[in-house]
């Protein structure tokens, strides 16, 4: 009979010399932007199509009392235009008073006329999107309001652009996603080139690093006019299988004495500044293919 004490040496050296297991190694940076690069190319041809139903709360804080609340019903159609993803606005109601003809169990009507992109479709599908534009009351809130504008801050070509970083991990959907800063040089290109006042962006995107998947971005834009933060929330749709936009939320400040959206209503003494939170409902997907345009 071997004795106890004996016994218990012996499974303490079993513990003291077993192999532990090796702590999991961080991905690699460039590993991780290969793969969040290549989702975004993937995640933009099936996202172009998807609709969605977004309930804006618009306020505006320009003074020391905040203006009563907007509520903007709109649908957002995503497209891919050449290699952009967009998301195109077409507001239906204020504060509930329709503004357009809707039938809610009908296609939005960009996505009716966007189903067959010739040139002339394009431009009424732009005269739509600008045809109530007024109701977010100034363009700084038209330009950076889009919930999936910070994913081009992903894209393989302009990941040359900006340089990056991997933070802290967070748990979002259930998945252990990594934090992947971004910034743009203050004397380098820009990926808003197209917003007037040299934007430099910033910003975070939150994604799984096994396979680049997005489920949140932050964004921070500062220009010669304008501060802007926005935080936009994706989660799984098991219909589409894809990450959609489910909330947002806004923060836009407008620097100068400025005009309102092709001076409607003339300028103003005084900075403007906004907040505003968007909730994203009832997905639907038609194909559109704007390469026929």
């Amino acid at each position: 009979m071997i004795p106890q004490r004996v016994v218990l040496v012996v499974v303490a050296l079993a513990v003291v010399l077993a192999p532990r297991p090796r702590a999991q190694q961080p991905p690699a940076l460039p590993d991780v932007l290969e793969r969040v690069g290549k989702y975004v190319e993937t995640y933009a041809g099936k996202m172009s199509g998807v609709s969605l139903e977004e309930r804006l709360l618009l306020i505006e804080t320009s003074q020391s009392f905040m203006r009563v609340p907007k509520r903007i019903a709109a649908d957002v159609v995503f497209v891919k235009f050449d290699d952009l993803l967009m998301g195109l606005r077409d507001p239906y109601s204020i504060d509930t008073r329709p503004v357009r003809e809707r039938r809610p169990d009908a296609q939005p009507r960009l996505v009716q006329v966007l189903v067959d992109p010739t040139p002339a479709n394009w431009e009424t599908a732009q005269r739509h999107v600008r045809e109530f534009a007024h109701l977010l009351q100034h363009n700084v809130v038209v330009w950076y309001s889009d919930p999936i504008m910070a994913v081009q801050f992903a894209e393989s070509a302009n990941q040359r652009k900006l340089t990056y970083e991997l933070e802290d991990a967070k748990t979002i959907n259930g998945v252990r996603t990594l934090g992947l800063e971004f910034k743009e040089a203050l004397d380098g290109p820009r990926i808003l080139s197209s917003v007037p006042g040299n934007a430099i962006s910033s910003g975070r995107l939150w994604i799984d690093p096994a396979t680049g998947a997005i489920h949140m971005t932050e964004l921070w834009v500062q220009s010669d006019n304008d501060i802007v933060r926005v935080q936009v929330e994706f989660v799984p749709d098991a219909k589409l299988d894809l990450l959609l936009p489910r909330k947002a939320t806004h923060t836009f400040q407008w620097r100068e004495w400025g005009n309102r959206i092709d001076n409607p209503v003339g300028t103003t003494p005084m900075k403007i500044s906004f907040e505003s939170s968007a909730e994203y409902l009832n997905p639907r997907y038609t194909p559109i293919d704007l390469r026929a345009r």
